[in-house]
């Protein structure tokens, strides 16, 4: 049986975790078949696997929430916010999805994690941090693109009218609550940049 799956064919996650029908419970290696539905799913982003008495095997799938897109040799590549790369997109079909610029992939493909040339390794570290602390602050629907051009001044835009510069992204998660308290001053009718000179003192500039 498999539970949570929107996104496939039931009978074709069976298939590929090879997980023998007809045969004993404990016939199988769960791990190896948890393994095989993750490489081949894009969308399968956590998969458990447990064996219900008498005779029942059931995979249970969380599915990847689609958070990003990165361009890269003229492909929109849509991932989640752990990195994990879902599909290729359209152009069009992009522009629903904050974009990222600056980092370039090693060999992307569907169903793994982005590897990044060596040097831009920080960036892809950065990165992470970046989406899961803009998750952690429920940001992500606001934010528009994320700028790691320069790695020691990360960007990202709010709302399509405010420009936030990180700096080099230390201290992150306080930069972004600090911001958060910083927006309740903004008037909603105002644009700019908000600049981080370290992690407790920002400046706005109105454009």
């Amino acid at each position: 049986v498999v539970e949570g799956n929107t996104k496939y064919y039931d009978s074709d996650i069976i298939e590929i975790s090879g997980i023998p029908v007809g045969k004993s419970l404990y016939g199988f290696d769960k791990y190896k078949a948890i393994e095989k539905i993750q490489a081949s799913f894009a969308y399968a982003a956590k998969v458990e696997i447990r064996r219900r008495i008498p005779n029942t095997v059931v995979i249970t799938i969380t599915e990847a929430e689609p958070a990003a897109v990165i361009q890269q040799d003229g492909i929109y590549w849509l991932m989640d916010s752990n990195t994990r790369l879902l599909e290729k997109i359209d152009a069009a079909r992009a522009q629903e999805y904050m974009t990222i610029s600056g980092i370039t992939m090693f060999e992307p493909a569907e169903a793994t994690e982005v590897k990044a040339v060596d040097e831009n390794e920080l960036k892809l570290k950065q990165l992470k941090k970046l989406l899961a602390a803009l998750e952690e602050n429920e940001m992500t629907p606001h934010i528009s693109y994320i700028d790691l051009n320069l790695v020691s001044d990360i960007v990202i835009s709010y709302d399509e009218r405010l420009r936030v510069n990180l700096g080099d992204g230390s201290d992150m998660e306080y930069k972004l609550r600090y911001f958060l308290k910083i927006l309740d001053e903004i008037p909603e009718t105002d644009s700019g940049t908000v600049t981080f000179t370290d992690s407790k003192t920002a400046r706005f500039i109105m454009d």
